[in-house]
């Protein structure tokens, strides 16, 4: 999973709950989030507001994660992560 920092905030939110992970959660997630990111809009996913289907939600493994997705980049930011 790759880890983007804000040069003026520090840490962000998910970076930091990400952090507090266990090694086996944490390799959980990744492995989790691997899949996510090759099908963002997949099964068990949802729509975190609607008419905005770019903010999603989904469960990956105990851990709850909202996402945005970017698709002229292809790229999937994690935006909050609640371990369950």
């Amino acid at each position: 999973m790759t880890r983007r920092r804000s040069s003026c905030h520090g840490l962000t939110k998910a970076e930091r709950e990400l952090n507090k992970l266990d090694a086996a959660r944490r390799a959980g997630l990744e492995r989790g989030m691997a899949a996510v990111a090759r099908d963002p809009y997949g099964r068990g996913t949802s729509a975190a507001r609607p008419g905005y289907e770019d903010c999603r939600d989904t469960a990956v493994g105990d851990v709850m994660v909202r996402y945005e997705i970017s698709k002229g980049l292809l790229l999937v930011t994690v935006v909050r992560m609640v371990p369950l």
